[in-house]
């Protein structure tokens, strides 16, 4: 999970979600606020009950229908503890990150790729000279700092960076299949 937040704070770019671009649309499933009436004309979570990935479907037909869509860090507001351990959080995560990547193969592929390449690699470097050192220290650097943005505070976690990109190679392969099983439902 970890690499959600990276995702989220380091690589969308915010400015973004006030433009008229379907693509650039994104959704929390945790907590989602809607006023009523925006709620209403999107036709609530029944206009999105056949996606796997609904908060993001939400988000996504948010901005198809022209309406304001917004990401926050909730801090002290509320938390959430989405999976019970690391088996289904590669199922539940799994799921999601089909259509997280638009569908496309490439970009799981890329996105396996490059959090290996930035947050692995660099260790396995470590002794080939001074770039791989300040790679590895500043991928551990944005795992602290993504920690105190997010208010998520554990920061010894973040000795894990090396290890985080390849725990998460089992998502990933989940994701690259063509159909999905979430809840006892089969999704394409």
């Amino acid at each position: 999970m970890p690499l959600i937040d990276e995702n989220l704070l380091g690589f969308l770019p915010h400015q973004l979600l006030d433009l008229p671009i379907p693509a650039a649309a994104v959704a929390n499933g945790q907590l989602l606020a809607f006023r009523r009436a925006a709620y209403d004309r999107l036709g609530g979570h029944a206009a999105v009950a056949g996606e796997i990935v609904e908060d993001l479907a939400l988000g996504r037909l948010t901005r198809r229908k022209g309406l304001k869509l917004g990401l926050a860090l909730g801090g002290d507001l509320v938390s959430t503890r989405m999976y019970d351990g690391y088996r289904s959080t590669v199922r539940g995560t799994g799921k999601s990150m089909r259509a997280a990547h638009g569908g496309s193969d490439a970009l799981l592929a890329a996105s396996a790729a490059w959090h290996l390449a930035a947050y692995t690699l660099p260790w396995l470097r470590w002794n080939h000279g001074p770039a791989w050192r300040l790679a590895a220290v500043l991928g551990l650097a944005e795992r602290v700092l993504s920690n105190a943005k997010t208010g998520r505070g554990a920061y010894a976690e973040a000795a894990l960076v090396p290890f985080t990109a390849p725990a998460a190679l089992p998502v990933y392969a989940l994701a690259l299949r063509r159909t999905a099983v979430w809840k006892g439902r089969r999704y394409r």
